[in-house]
């Protein structure tokens, strides 16, 4: 999840350093990304035992997140609404929010009112997984 955003956090600083919609940059080092996964896939994460298209080696039951006891949905589920929540939380309630909110509503009034917002741009494209706030 940390390269995903870091990954991501390169289209945000595309933004900022040379004023690259963020939008196209993204879904370039999207090509990027999957060329690199096809990489691994085929090379060295391959299971050699199976002949056919490259797969990997399947994962075992010990490494596997189950599913939340008594229900049928998978704990990721519960992850990500924690995730949301927290967010949320983030963007509307704390000065972190208010400035990345400042600085999507109008960069350059942004500028003159002081914060970083390079970093802002860059932070909040990691968080939201590649759209910059508006």
């Amino acid at each position: 999840m940390l390269v995903g955003a870091c990954w991501v956090g390169v289209a945000g600083a595309l933004r900022y350093a040379r004023g690259v919609n963020e939008t196209i940059s993204s879904l370039l080092l999207t090509y990027i990304g999957i060329a690199t996964m096809n990489f691994f896939v085929e090379g060295s994460l391959r299971d050699i035992a199976n002949p056919n298209k490259p797969p990997t080696k399947p994962l075992g039951e010990a490494y596997m997140v189950g599913k939340i006891p008594g229900t049928e949905l998978h704990w990721g589920f519960a992850a990500g609404t924690a995730v949301a929540i927290m967010l949320h939380v983030l963007m509307t309630r704390t000065t972190f929010g208010f400035a990345a909110r400042m600085t999507g509503g109008s960069m350059r009034a942004a500028l003159a009112q002081g914060p970083p917002v390079g970093k802002l741009i860059i932070a909040c494209t990691m968080i939201a997984g590649g759209a910059a706030p508006r």
